[in-house]
Formats: structure tokens, C-alpha cells, sequence
């Protein structure tokens, strides 16, 4: 975790140590992101931005690659929010 002006930063990349090609097997280029939190207002809110940008490799046309990630990606909020609301994180700060 890294931060910026101590807001707590995560980042992530492919490593390229995964598994040997195999035929007939797509491997996922590139799948960098990043989250950052920041406090909104007094500090009883979070701004969560998700940053991700990747290349599933292969002939899978960009439109699919899109389309999952449009949904995807509301999911992962969906999610977050859920687990930030359960009471073992009430007193986080």
C-alpha cells in the first residue's frame, strides 16, 4: 500500500512469472489498477476510485472485454459498500 498525502493507495500489475504459454490457452496481458480512499466532508465518508485498465489478449473483441467490465465493475462497489457496513469495520478510521 503506498499513499498519497496519506490516503491510502493499492496498486497492482500482471507479473509476467505466471505459468508457461500453452496452446489453445489465453493468458491475460495486462491488468493494472489501482484503488484510492479518500475522506469526504468530515470524515464519516469514503470516495472510493477504481482504476483498471486490461488487455484479456487473444482475438476477444474490446466490446466483450467492455461489457463485462461494465457490470463487473459496479459489483465490486456493490460489494464493498456491503462489507464497509458490517459492524467489525464500525469503528474504523
Amino acid at each position: 500500500m503506498e499513499g498519497r498525502q496519506g490516503l491510502p493507495k493499492s496498486r497492482w500489475t500482471v507479473c509476467d512469472k505466471g505459468p508457461e504459454p500453452k496452446d489453445g490457452v489465453i493468458r491475460v496481458k495486462v491488468n493494472d489498477g489501482t484503488w484510492l480512499l479518500e475522506p469526504i466532508g468530515d470524515g464519516t465518508k469514503t470516495r472510493a476510485t477504481y482504476y483498471l485498465f486490461t488487455d484479456p489478449g487473444g482475438s476477444l473483441p474490446t466490446w466483450i472485454a467492455n461489457k463485462a467490465n461494465s457490470s463487473a465493475i459496479p459489483d465490486i462497489f456493490v460489494a464493498l459498500r456491503k462489507y464497509a457496513k458490517e459492524p467489525r469495520y464500525s469503528d474504523a478510521r
